[in-house]
């Protein structure tokens, strides 16, 4: 059952929407008559050339922000999302805000968003001709998500985890999650579900109370985990029988590590981590390197995608023997061991030192 309506119950119109923004809205304009008719309106889960009958969340002095109750013309191009969490016109309770694109099918978001990055280049950019070559699309579309940070709450006297609603803090539970990896949600179930049985107190944002924030799981290629347990301080109730039974049933969890988080922040990660079970690290194949990298250390979500983004990323910068190669914000250091293997030096510059540590 959804959790009860999150957004504020407000006026109906119709609205045409005529093209996408960046961050993927429909944007349109009011139907009249009316005093704001003719203004403009960001309108989510909506597509070019669609009539939306739409609720009004955000009304600003230039613009307005609208949710879709239900569509009066469709485009050809819309299509019924996969997952029951995603929005539905008409929903009348939270969803989750996890993704928002799986209304529109693969290759037209592919050329949604090379439309998108030539409008940017052309309004922003100031080219009125861009080159633009073909988008490339990942190779996989589902269940690509090596990494995934949930947070924990409260529904009444039980703990819950899930995604965020659009624009708030209210968490959707989910027994699934399409572009997550499957060990990643058999891990944030069963978390979930000890957590229920042994009394761990969820983080409450008033008042700063409660024990658990946060899980996070990365997974790699060859279906090993890394989980860590993101709490308020550095006790762990049941701590034996949780690694116990996190061993005993995932055998593909090769570390469980604690992150501890104190402070009264939205920031998920804190600067203490303490080795629970297992290894702190995990490997990775890019591109014939072998990589390792920490739960807090940046690396590529999407590791099917990165390849092909490395590769490309490598051919196009031409470098010879005799280049001097600087990587800004390297991350744990990938593009810069590449382009050592064919340069005269390659510097890798990154602020998080544990990504340092990790190249």
């Amino acid at each position: 059952r959804p959790p009860p309506l999150i957004y504020p119950l407000a006026h109906v119109n119709d609205i045409h929407v005529d093209r996408l923004a960046l961050d993927g809205d429909g944007v349109g304009r009011l139907a009249g008559p009316g005093t704001h008719a003719g203004e403009t309106a960001f309108v989510p889960y909506s597509l070019p050339d669609e009539d939306v009958r739409a609720r009004l969340v955000l009304q600003k002095q230039r613009f307005s922000r609208w949710i879709p109750v239900g569509i009066t013309k469709a485009s050809p191009d819309r299509v019924e999302p996969p997952c029951p969490y995603h929005f539905k016109p008409g929903m009348g309770g939270a969803w989750c805000g996890g993704c928002n694109w799986q209304h529109i099918p693969t290759d037209v978001q592919l050329r949604m968003k090379g439309k998108l990055l030539e409008e940017t280049l052309q309004r922003i950019g100031g080219i009125p001709n861009p080159p633009m070559n073909p988008p490339v699309n990942s190779p996989e579309v589902w269940r690509y998500r090596n990494k995934v940070q949930v947070p924990f709450g409260r529904a009444g006297n039980r703990p819950i985890a899930g995604f965020f609603a659009p624009g708030s803090h209210t968490i959707v539970e989910f027994e699934d999650c399409l572009i997550q990896s499957t060990p990643s949600v058999e891990l944030v179930r069963y978390v979930r579900a000890f957590a229920e049985r042994n009394g761990w107190k969820p983080y409450e944002e008033e008042g700063g109370r409660g024990w658990i924030r946060h899980l996070l799981v990365r997974t790699n290629a060859d279906g090993r985990a890394l989980m860590a347990v993101i709490t308020t301080n550095p006790t762990f109730p049941e701590k034996e029988r949780f690694l116990q039974e996190i061993g005993n049933r995932f055998p593909f969890v090769a570390g469980i590590l604690q992150n501890i988080q104190p402070a009264k922040t939205n920031v998920i990660l804190g600067d203490r981590w303490l080795p629970l079970w297992g290894v702190d690290h995990l490997d990775e194949n890019m591109l014939g390197l072998t990589v390792s990298y920490g739960a807090g250390s940046f690396f590529q979500v999407n590791k099917a995608a990165a390849d092909k983004l490395y590769a490309l990323a490598i051919s196009e910068l031409r470098a010879t023997p005799e280049s001097n190669v600087i990587d800004l914000y390297c991350g744990v250091g990938v593009l810069t061991l590449l382009a050592a293997k064919i340069c005269k030096s390659a510097l890798g510059i990154e602020s998080v030192r544990a990504a340092i540590v990790d190249a």
